[in-house]
């Protein structure tokens, strides 16, 4: 009778011991998920501030199309321009021709 009880107190001895090592094991466990979650924020983090800063550079692009001059719009300011210093020379002329005559 006192060898079966022995025996039942090592069996739960060893039973206490490796329930230890498995609180020890989840604790380990535990410690690792709350670190893995940290990075998996600061990731989520990171990358919201990626797709943010796309953004805003895809609405710069946008404007930039939009105020980019193109082929076209330089050309018609040329004429434009060109237009003008005729006009300008015309009456620089004009001015000449009336200031010669007095």
């Amino acid at each position: 009778m006192e060898k079966l009880l022995q025996q039942i107190l090592e069996g739960q001895n060893r039973l206490l011991e490796a329930q230890q090592e498995t609180n020890q094991r989840l604790e380990n466990i535990e410690g690792r998920i709350d670190n893995l979650e940290g990075q998996v924020k600061e990731n989520n983090d990171f990358i919201q501030a990626l797709i943010h800063r796309t953004d805003e550079l895809e609405a710069k692009f946008d404007g930039l199309l939009h105020t980019t001059a193109t082929k076209d719009s330089i050309i018609t300011l040329n004429s434009k321009f060109d237009v003008l210093n005729d006009r300008l020379f015309q009456q620089e002329t004009e001015l000449r021709t009336l200031k010669m005559a007095k």
